[in-house]
């Protein structure tokens, strides 16, 4: 019950920190960008995981939703999606079909083995 608590909070932190951090456009290649770019890794790092321990409540989920659909106009979060697709997809893949290549996009993604 803890551990539930404690992946929400730290969900919630970290949805409102790439908010505040990215909710404008920012210039390529700045500092801001490329934090940007690191706290959405961490962000659907840590949701990934907090999926397989203790599932987001769907409060978590409508967050995640909206606040994505406020962010689209960021390539890094159109990027991270796109990996987080083909390393499941590959995953599945896997698991259907046994042995299978690592596909190029899947490669050094937490959660992709």
């Amino acid at each position: 019950m803890i551990i539930d608590c404690i992946m929400s909070m730290l969900l919630l932190i970290v949805i409102g920190l790439f908010h505040c951090m990215c909710m404008y456009l920012l210039l390529i290649d700045s500092i801001g960008s490329l934090l940007c770019e690191r706290v959405l890794n961490v962000l659907f790092d840590i949701w990934i995981l907090s999926c397989a321990h203790c599932f987001p409540a769907p409060s978590l989920w409508k967050t995640l939703q909206d606040m994505c659909s406020s962010w689209r106009h960021h390539d890094a979060l159109v990027a991270q999606w796109h990996r987080v697709n083909v390393a499941f997809t590959t995953r599945l893949l896997r698991n259907i079909y046994g042995t299978m290549p690592r596909l190029p996009a899947a490669q050094g993604i937490l959660y992709s083995d």
